[in-house]
């Protein structure tokens, strides 16, 4: 008995060791030699974009549940093999709201933040729908504040953390966002 569960083991373990070279050989075929969107060449780029990206907006306008659920697979394809896509993090928002799914994107947000943390935009981005999206503005608001330890001149960083305090009726935080800001060359409207 015991021999067929370690046979059944290696086997398990030489299938997967299969799926993950196959899928790291149709990635590297495909362009993809990183799963990071900024590493990518440009044909990787237009391809997913052309391919998968400009899919997700049409199908949460249609009046068919079905097809709108499509929109979920495509923010998956893309996530699967580009953790850090912004483009997409923007749409799949959309998308989560659309079909009612909060939170569907906080495992690929982390999984980004994780593999890649020396992007700032990823860091605001998550700043900006846990605050927004997910209506945990304490939250958004740390991760806006890793942004920008990771990029002080990082504007939309800036932007979305004084939004973010106006909407919690903390003006005072919105205006010493616009003074810290404009010490990195930053420039920001009047908090109103």
């Amino acid at each position: 008995m015991r021999y067929k569960n370690l046979l059944a083991w290696g086997v398990g373990v030489i299938l997967t060791l299969g799926v993950i070279f196959s899928n790291l050989t149709h990635s590297k075929a495909a362009g993809f030699d990183s799963n990071d969107f900024f590493a990518l060449n440009d044909w990787a780029r237009k391809d997913v974009k052309r391919n998968h990206l400009d899919k997700i907006y049409p199908q949460l306008r249609s009046s068919k549940r079905k097809i709108q659920k499509n929109a979920l697979g495509e923010c998956k394809y893309i996530f699967d093999r580009i953790y850090n896509h912004p483009h997409a993090f923007i749409l799949c928002a959309l998308a989560e709201k659309v079909l009612n799914k909060k939170g569907w994107l906080i495992s690929r947000y982390q999984k980004a933040l994780i593999v890649y943390p020396q992007h700032a935009i990823t860091h605001a981005q998550y700043g900006w729908y846990l605050a927004m999206s997910l209506n945990k503005p304490k939250a958004g608001v740390k991760s806006l504040e890793k942004a920008l330890v990771v990029d002080p001149k990082f504007k939309p960083a800036y932007s979305w953390l004084q939004k973010i305090y106006i909407s919690m009726g903390q003006k005072k935080h919105a205006e010493n966002i616009r003074e810290r800001a404009k010490k990195h060359g930053v420039s920001l409207q009047t908090a109103k």
